[in-house]
């Protein structure tokens, strides 16, 4: 782990596990928050309740409404909106946190609601092509 200079600078990258480190992005303030958010069931603000808020919020939706999480981390978002009956294209470009989303989905049996994508984004000019 790299050590922090005074005013909160970074004198080295922090990197992640190493077994998280096949797509690394070289950016170090990528590289810190992911370091930092390595493990943990949510990668940004918001909760579960939030989730389930704004989909009530949204209603009426169609009975099996499509859904585009980008920046979805390990999927607590998308797999709640699996859960309730969407159809989740899950996108990051961190692959761990895919691995994790797919996982997760396999062990609730939300596979066929959940289709984790991986993409450059924001560098990416292509459109994410949803599942057919």
């Amino acid at each position: 782990m790299g050590a922090i200079r005074p005013h909160g600078t970074i004198a080295a990258p922090l990197r992640p596990p190493e077994e998280h480190v096949s797509d690394f992005i070289d950016d170090p303030v990528v590289n810190a928050l992911i370091t930092l958010h390595h493990g943990l069931p949510r990668q940004g603000p918001g909760s579960d309740a939030t989730t389930r808020r704004l989909l009530a919020l949204a209603r009426p939706l169609p009975e099996r409404p499509k859904v585009l999480d980008l920046g979805c981390g390990p999927g607590r978002a998308s797999l709640l909106l699996a859960a309730a009956g969407a159809e989740v294209t899950a996108v990051d470009t961190h692959q761990p946190y895919l691995d994790e989303l797919r996982e997760a989905a396999a062990r609730r049996g939300l596979a066929e609601r959940s289709a984790p994508r991986t993409s450059p984004w924001p560098n990416c000019p292509t459109p994410i092509a949803a599942p057919t």
